[in-house]
């Protein structure tokens, strides 16, 4: 029955005889749990025959969109969900945390090395496909198992560990890099508008000067045409300042 999914009611994982062969699977779903293993776990991390030792711990299920698979608070079940397939929503005191959707996504992963009661709540936005790896190993206390799965489970604690880290120093790392640029594109807006300022100044002093200027002082387009002049101009050619725009300036001097 290693290759199970099914629908699962709230805060009551089933134990494994609870499971039935699915009609059909998901769309690149491992057909067993061994296969998800394989697939979670490189050979580098764990040899196949201890993968396979880890395989009557685990299941492959499916669970309805809307539904708690974690309750904050409550007691550890010492179950590991490891999503396969779908979307969840972590929360903690009711408040969104972060929201989960990629191929290997982990929670719940404490409960491989301790029996604490759940930190989070995590809930499906819609239908999951999990690997579900059931930790607890009371009943093996006088099995030579029991020590070898110890250390299986706190192999893997670490390596999800590891991998967590890294996802979060590279968040880190983009974050920073956003900070950074984000920076020079404030300093590079402050630049501008510094440079703004100056030109503004400039054009008052020049505006002042022109127009106090004794001398008629008439400014042209490259095709010729006024486009300002000064007070002076009415003083010299006789004529309204602000009526010379668009005249040619050879109209002035004619």
């Amino acid at each position: 029955d290693a290759a199970t999914h099914r629908k699962i009611p709230v805060g009551n994982p089933p134990s494994r005889t609870d499971f039935v062969r699915p009609q059909a699977k998901g769309e690149g779903v491992p057909a067993t749990a061994l296969q998800a293993l394989q697939e979670l776990f490189p050979a580098a991390a764990f040899s196949g025959e201890e993968l396979a030792e880890l395989e009557p711990f685990c299941q492959v299920l499916e669970v309805p969109a809307g539904r708690t698979i974690i309750q904050e608070g409550s007691p550890s079940d010492n179950r590991v969900y490891f999503l396969l397939q779908g979307m969840v929503t972590v929360l903690i005191n009711d408040q969104f945390i972060l929201r989960l959707n990629q191929r290997g996504d982990i929670v719940g992963e404490m409960s491989l090395i301790s029996s604490a009661p759940r930190s989070a709540t995590v809930k499906t936005e819609q239908i999951c496909i999990f690997l579900v790896m059931h930790a607890a190993l009371e009943s093996l206390a006088n099995d030579e198992r029991y020590y070898k799965l110890r250390y299986y489970f706190s192999r893997m604690f670490n390596l999800i560990l590891t991998e967590k880290l890294r996802r979060t120093s590279d968040r880190a790392s983009l974050y920073e890099q956003a900070v950074q640029q984000g920076q020079a594109i404030e300093q590079r807006r402050a630049g501008l508008e510094a440079q703004l300022v100056r030109n503004l100044q400039q054009i008052r002093l020049y505006s002042h000067v022109v127009d106090g200027a004794s001398d008629a002082i008439v400014i042209a387009d490259p095709k010729g045409r006024v486009q300002q002049a000064n007070a002076s101009v009415e003083t010299v050619f006789g004529l309204n300042a602000h009526g010379l725009e668009g005249l040619p300036v050879e109209e002035l001097i004619a």
